[in-house]
């Protein structure tokens, strides 16, 4: 039953959002297919109507007749009922009244077709029990054939195991029972030499090999729970940032340390730069921004680790003839006790450090302590690697911005999720104006300075983790505003202008200038998809091009002509 309901739901949810642009542009004809596959692809499924917001069917369905409503009326109290609905609803069917009348069982499910507030019809999908009460019916009957076979077998089998197991098990469990509560001194003494007998044998063995490495044991069951936790939060935390967070938390708190770190390779270079910094003061749940200080390949503990690819562990403190002192963290390094420190390999390549600093414990680091943090640091490589590949693949390598596929993607998921909460969306198009000249004049490389500039204005601007900005291509660049409408864009827009109009772009000798024209188009306002939204931003930035340029337009319709 809760799969008919999620199904029903979700179907004529689905159905409702497909037969919004038909029910608007009155094109009623497209919908019937829609009843004709849907009653082909679902024995549930009884009937399926369409009605517009008045409650005339326009379109009809009823499995296995060809008869269909079309252009009759609903019942006015039914009517009025569907029109106050919001979202998705479940009803019973009601009965016939009348003696001799009949009525199978079923479900309807309801789905008002509505774009904003507006109200333009309902879709009725009528569900059968028939294949459901079927099901139960063999069910049961075989679920009782089965309890009576195996209650018989249960008794017979329980009779036996009493006499001939139960005396021995008991006296196992209490063994087991006694142990649990920290007492390894307990034996069982063995009487006889069956099965029962080998197994209080092997329970005597097992508490002789607990008592003789408890603490052994004890660390790697600590290990493998903290292996297992790190692999839970690749698994579930999509958010590499927060994963290398996790995962550098996970290896202070597992070495009992006071701090943690990660080191990166700079890009192009043999240099070490601190990118994250874990624990500060001794509190854990502290996440201190990085002091960033290079370290070449070869210089101090970090650089040794980077240039060998080998973990190294100093537990002299900052007084090892290995360590390198830095300025910017002198006073850190004379609080440094010991240290352990671990590569972080992808594929045999080295591409960055992880040190643990402050064992609280006396004896400081040992090989356990490095073998551990060696497997988490194989976790955080792959996190970092994978968190830089996915960059490259939706980035622009010229101007960090995201890249046209990209951008495609993602405006089409955000039209879809304004449909789907009533939201708006709105996008801004935007190019460099007369940039073909500005390259003749200055040349392209010039022209690219521009370009990775502006890209910086754009990202300085627009809210960051929830605007998406992009380079449309060349000189275009586009930035899609969830939850934004027109005014709002336009705000956006005046505010980038202004600030590229404003801004001193280093030139050859001298500052330049450049401006912008910006085109806005918004969902659901002037488009109803994203083709559509992209082609009416584009019509607004012409629009603002022939007003002169460096200025901001919002569509409306009189600039389609």
């Amino acid at each position: 039953t809760e799969s008919m309901d999620q199904a029903g739901f979700l179907l004529s949810s689905t159905l409702a959002l497909a037969c919004q642009d038909p029910m608007i542009r009155q094109s009623y004809d497209e919908l019937i297919p829609y009843t004709e596959r849907i009653i082909l692809g679902g024995e549930d499924i009884k009937e399926v109507s369409i009605f517009d917001e008045t409650g005339k069917y326009i379109a009809h369905r009823l499995r296995g007749e060809s008869q269909n409503k079309l252009g009759q009326m609903l019942d006015g109290e039914k009517a009025k009922k569907f029109q106050e609905l919001e979202g998705p609803n479940r009803m019973l069917c009601q009965k016939p009244e009348g003696p001799g009348t009949k009525s199978d069982d079923c479900v309807e499910f309801i789905s008002p077709i509505r774009i904003g507030s507006a109200f333009y019809g309902s879709i009725v999908l009528r569900y059968t029990f028939d294949r459901l009460t079927r099901a139960k019916s063999v069910s049961r009957q075989r679920i009782i054939i089965i309890s009576i076979i195996a209650m018989i077998a249960g008794i017979v089998l329980s009779a036996f195991l009493a006499q001939f197991i139960a005396s021995g098990l008991d006296t196992l469990m209490k063994g087991t029972s006694i142990v649990s509560t920290g007492d390894l001194s307990y034996r069982l003494t063995i009487s006889s030499r069956d099965e029962i007998g080998l197994l209080a044998s092997r329970f005597n063995e097992m508490v002789v090999a607990l008592e003789g490495n408890q603490k052994t044991l004890d660390r790697k069951i600590f290990e493998i729970e903290t292996l297992f936790k790190a692999s839970q939060a690749m698994n579930f935390q999509s958010d590499t940032e927060k994963l290398v967070h996790q995962i550098l938390g996970m290896a202070s708190t597992a070495l009992k340390a006071e701090r943690g770190s990660m080191m990166l390779l700079v890009d192009q270079t043999d240099e070490l730069a601190t990118k994250i910094v874990f624990g500060l003061d001794g509190n854990k749940n502290v996440t201190e921004p990085p002091v960033v200080t290079k370290i070449k390949s070869g210089e101090g503990v970090a650089g040794m680790v980077l240039k060998e690819g080998r973990s190294i562990i100093v537990n002299e403190g900052h007084s090892a003839p290995i360590f390198k002192s830095f300025e910017s963290t002198s006073n850190f390094e004379q609080k440094i006790r010991n240290l352990i420190s671990v590569p972080l390999k992808f594929k045999d390549m080295v591409t960055g450090v992880i040190n643990v600093v402050n064992k609280t414990e006396a004896e400081g680091f040992n090989p356990d302590d490095q073998r551990l943090l060696e497997a988490l640091a194989q976790q955080a490589a792959m996190a970092v690697e994978h968190a830089r590949l996915y960059e490259l693949a939706i980035t622009d390598g010229l101007t960090k911005l995201y890249i046209h596929r990209y951008f495609q993607a993602r405006l089409e998921e955000e039209v879809v999720r304004a449909k789907r909460y009533h939201a708006a969306v709105s996008l801004i198009l935007f190019d460099i104006d007369h940039f073909k000249k500005f390259n003749d004049t200055y040349g392209h490389q010039q022209g690219d300075i521009v370009l990775v500039e502006v890209a910086k204005l754009v990202k300085l601007t627009v809210r960051e983790t929830v605007d998406i900005p992009a380079r449309y291509g060349g000189e275009e660049f586009t930035v899609i505003l969830p939850e934004t409408d027109a005014q709002g864009a336009f705000m956006v827009a005046e505010r980038l202008r202004k600030t590229v109009e404003t801004y001193e772009f280093p030139g050859p000798g001298k500052t330049l200038t450049v401006t912008i024209s910006i085109g806005i188009a918004t969902f659901p306002d002037h488009a109803t998809n994203r083709a559509v939204l992209i082609k009416k931003a584009d019509i607004a930035l012409y629009h603002c091009k022939e007003r002169g340029r460096n200025c901001s337009s919002i569509f409306n319709d009189s600039m389609s002509s």
